[in-house]
């Protein structure tokens, strides 16, 4: 298996209850006028350092058949074999450390997954290898994602399959769900520092597929009003920053809808949401700031294996920004960065590797085997031109 998770972070999931809030605030201080008096020179001068939280943001992991295939190979470079063996961790490459270093890193999981040991299903109705999970783990994700286009593709019990998968492997998922308690529950993981943060997800459509009315509450639907509603219920229950994901838009377009733009401005306006970001058109789309809210539109993929004729599908950004609280309770969304990645395509001997573009650029990561420089510099400019195509500024490339 690939490297196991990082000890980089004590990260915990669930609902807080105002009561168990109260329990785990500091101790006052003392008032000015009855603390003890001390000396000049005993005196330091301390400010205590803000909280922060550092989170990674990436688009769609849509497993077409030849990433298992690739993941097959890695299984067997590492001595293991068998029809169902596979190791998807080394396919991330060289955007594992970046992953890895996050306090929170979420990924967003487009198809569902197949039992163990088959059958899996390609496009258009997958069904992925459940080892997928695992990879995800191994490569730092924390949160993913669940809710796409693609999330009935194999029923109400592929969700359910793929929810287990993520959770197993230690992945907190939200989005499409296999419970309605789960649905009900807002998504919330705690950094080492203590920074709650809760993702809320929505999906504009099933591809003409919908569950059964038992099981309506199986995958959110974008609806603003009921989006601002979960991250409220997840305020409620202790969050101090909520990100909101869409899955939406025109496929292998750059250019956000104006469906994209007003459901983010409505999200962004809330009041209770403090970045909305997106996937789903398997290339780039820009960033901005809507009244003093971070939007990044769309985040292409990170892993997938489209089409030699959609070059741009080969190509990603990864999201980072950092969280800095302002005033007690209250986060920022600063130092945002764009990281270029670019995914390789399968060939037989040459497993897919995710390449951090900068890094392969400027030496500091390995560029895989059958990779042009000249490829990768059209990635990054490419990418870095859609993230900036309404005027954003302010964003560092990493």
């Amino acid at each position: 298996m690939h490297s196991r998770r990082r000890p980089r972070r004590a990260i915990v999931v669930g609902i807080l209850l105002v009561g168990s809030l109260l329990a785990g605030c500091a101790p006052a201080r003392p008032d000015a006028a009855t603390a003890p008096a001390q000396s000049p020179a005993s005196v330091t001068p301390t400010s205590a350092a803000p909280r922060t939280a550092t989170v990674v943001l990436a688009g769609d992991l849509l497993w077409h058949n030849t990433t298992w295939y690739s993941a097959q190979e890695d299984a067997r470079a590492e001595g293991r074999t068998g029809a169902d063996t596979y190791d998807f961790g080394p396919m991330f490459g060289s955007m594992a450390p970046v992953i890895g270093a996050a306090d929170l890193a979420v990924c967003h999981e487009e198809v569902p997954v197949g039992p163990a040991g088959g059958p899996y299903r390609n496009y258009p109705t997958f069904a992925a290898p459940p080892q997928v999970a695992a990879g995800a783990a191994a490569a730092g994700y924390d949160l993913c994602t669940l809710g796409s286009n693609h999330s009935l593709d194999a029923g109400t019990a592929g969700i359910t399959r793929t929810v287990a998968a993520f959770r197993d492997a230690g992945v907190v998922t939200t989005g499409a769900y296999a419970t309605e308690e789960d649905s009900r529950t807002p998504a919330i993981r705690t950094t080492a520092s203590g920074v709650r943060v809760a993702v809320i997800e929505a999906a504009y459509g099933l591809n003409g597929l919908r569950p059964s009315a038992d099981h309506a509450w199986a995958v959110d639907l974008i609806d603003t009003s009921a989006m601002i509603a979960k991250a409220r219920a997840a305020r409620a229950a202790g969050a101090d920053i909520v990100l909101a994901a869409l899955h939406d838009g025109t496929e292998y377009t750059t250019a956000p809808t104006p469906t994209q733009i007003s459901n983010a401005k409505a999200l962004a306006d809330s009041g209770v949401i403090d970045l909305v970001y997106g996937h789903h058109v398997h290339t780039v789309q820009p960033w901005e700031k809507v009244d003093g809210t971070w939007v990044v539109y769309g985040l292409g993929n990170q892993i997938a294996q489209q089409l030699p004729d959609q070059p741009t599908t080969y190509e990603g950004i990864t999201a980072r920004f950092t969280f800095t609280e302002v005033s007690p309770g209250r986060f920022e969304a600063t130092d945002p960065t764009a990281i270029p990645t670019y995914v390789t395509r399968y060939a037989a001997g040459r497993p897919i590797r995710l390449v951090h573009v900068t890094a392969a650029l400027d030496g500091t990561a390995p560029v895989p085997a059958g990779v042009e420089r000249t490829t990768l510099e059209r990635a990054r400019d490419r990418t870095l031109a859609a993230v900036r195509s309404r005027g954003a500024e302010g964003i560092a490339v990493g």
